[in-house]
């Protein structure tokens, strides 16, 4: 009975991480980087996939953060 448990979890738990990858890679895609970091970071996600979602959704994501801010005068 629990070992039938796990392995539905684990199913379960593999087929959320796939959809994630897919939905981090098709981000990254579209984003307005620049081909060799899109590459960098699709590979990235790609070959390790926890790690490199838990990067991308951490440090990945600039583009909404950098604003122009004007100097104190």
């Amino acid at each position: 009975m629990l070992d039938n448990m796990l392995s539905i979890s684990g199913g379960f738990f593999s087929i959320v991480l796939l959809i994630l990858d897919f939905i981090a890679i098709f981000e990254i895609l579209n984003s307005t980087r620049t081909t060799t970091s899109k590459l960098l970071w699709a590979l990235f996600v790609f070959l390790f996939p926890v790690l490199g979602l838990l990067c991308y959704f951490i440090f990945g994501e600039r583009d909404q953060f950098n604003q122009d801010y004007q100097a104190l005068p």
